[in-house]
């Protein structure tokens, strides 16, 4: 019913594009659904893998594979919308430099990789994540309490549970995935008088969120 922290679980892929691994793209925070460098630097991995050992320096030790390992970097960091993955994008950039150093041409360059169109709040999504996880246990709480529809809306209705939902659903939904959800699908908002007031009070903020999802 509630989910916003599908959005924002920890990412569990990590960067495995060396030593011949396939690269399975991961569900990303970001709206990024294409891994060209990733996928480049993963094809180029194993067709290089069962080379003897000059084809294999003269396949993997080029300026096209480092321009894709640092390009890939750039897609994880707008998949994940921040550097979460840079860590490990480093690790195997590195590990690359110290194989291939004695190896390389003088003039090859490391460009820069791109950063991320937006970046993820993480300290909003943290506390969104737990207005959902606190929300859905008052929720089965209530239908576990009461099975007359008027008294389990009275019970979801309840102002705490309310603001949950407004913390979940709305403020979560655009400080970590920058959507603008429209209050009128969320049930709390739909079925509540309490979310009236709520909203109101919210509203200068919401907005505020909204254009930092989209601007930044």
């Amino acid at each position: 019913m509630h989910s916003f922290t599908l959005f924002v679980v920890i990412l569990p892929a990590i960067l495995s594009v060396c030593h011949g691994a396939a690269f399975s793209p991961p569900e990303c925070v970001g709206d990024i659904k294409e891994f060209p460098n990733c996928e480049k630097a993963d094809a180029i991995a194993r067709k290089c893998s069962n080379l003897p050992k000059q084809e294999t320096i003269k396949c993997f030790c080029t300026q096209d594979l480092l321009n894709a390992y640092v390009g890939c970097k750039g897609e994880f960091r707008q998949c994940a919308l921040g550097n979460s993955f840079d860590s490990a994008s480093d690790d195997q950039i590195a590990l690359w430099q110290d194989t291939c150093g004695p190896y390389l041409p003088k003039d090859i360059t490391t460009p820069v990789a791109p950063t991320a169109t937006r970046t993820l709040d993480d300290d909003a999504c943290k506390s969104a994540v737990e207005s959902c996880a606190q929300l859905s246990q008052s929720i089965t709480s209530c239908s576990s309490a009461y099975t007359k529809p008027a008294e389990l809306t009275s019970c979801r209705c309840q102002e705490s549970l309310v603001s949950l939902a407004s913390a979940c659903d709305v403020n979560g939904r655009q400080s970590c995935v920058g959507v603008m959800l429209t209050t009128s699908n969320i049930w709390e908002f739909r079925n509540c008088e309490a979310a009236t007031s709520i909203l109101q009070s919210s509203k200068v903020d919401h907005c505020e969120l909204y254009q930092w999802g989209v601007n930044d």
